[in-house]
């Protein structure tokens, strides 16, 4: 996902461009509330981010992400890695729907790794269409230093549980990518497994 592809545009060109370079990541239709980006202030931040859910599932999304604020090295915002020393998600609610055989989630991370399939270092292309058009150009590369994921909820619906709804909160995650720069694909997928397995450990059920 491009997510700050528009970077040198007005925030509605940085919305679009979360929202059309998402929809091709995921597979599946993804809004965003409002972007807002200060070039000068070093900062960036996505407010409201949608992420809707595979055919033949029920629920109403299944992943929503409150506000993602970055730090901007201002330097580097014009260059092949944009820098960013700092991003904090806060509020991500995921909707895991599914049973013992996969779920939405599951499947939108097989959807995330054909994706990450298709850029010039990540191997072969997916031979199978996809709903969304590729974005033009190449796609932009991320060096993070830490992430900090605040306030997490995982709510769990599943068929082997007999139709009980599980949550789990998971007050605060830091990760820390490394130096390799990302796509905002493989940003993705790595926040949204973290946040998995640290619900999977010992999470607090309400």
């Amino acid at each position: 996902i491009g997510a700050l592809a528009g970077i040198g545009c007005h925030d509605l060109g940085v919305k679009a461009a979360v929202e059309k370079g998402g929809s091709y990541a995921f597979k599946v239709p993804v809004t965003l509330d409002k972007a807002s980006v200060s070039i000068l202030g070093g900062k960036a931040s996505l407010q409201g981010l949608t992420v809707g859910n595979p055919a033949g599932y029920k629920t109403p999304r299944a992943i929503y992400l409150g506000e993602t604020a970055m730090e901007l090295k201002i330097g580097s915002v014009t260059s092949e890695v944009i820098e960013i020393p700092e991003m904090k998600v806060l509020g991500p609610q995921l909707s895991v729907e599914g049973d013992l055989k996969g779920s939405n989630i599951s499947q939108l991370l097989k959807n995330l790794d054909a994706t990450i399939a298709k850029l010039p270092s990540g191997g072969e292309k997916d031979p199978q269409p996809t709903p969304a058009p590729e974005p033009a150009g190449p796609e932009q590369k991320y060096r993070i230093g830490k992430i900090l994921v605040t306030d997490a909820q995982v709510g769990l619906s599943a068929t082997f549980m007999g139709g009980q709804e599980a949550t789990a909160r998971i007050p605060r995650i830091e990760i820390v990518p490394g130096d390799e720069p990302m796509t905002m694909a493989q940003l993705l997928k790595k926040i949204i497994g973290d946040v998995l397995r640290e619900a999977a450990k010992d999470p607090d059920q309400a």
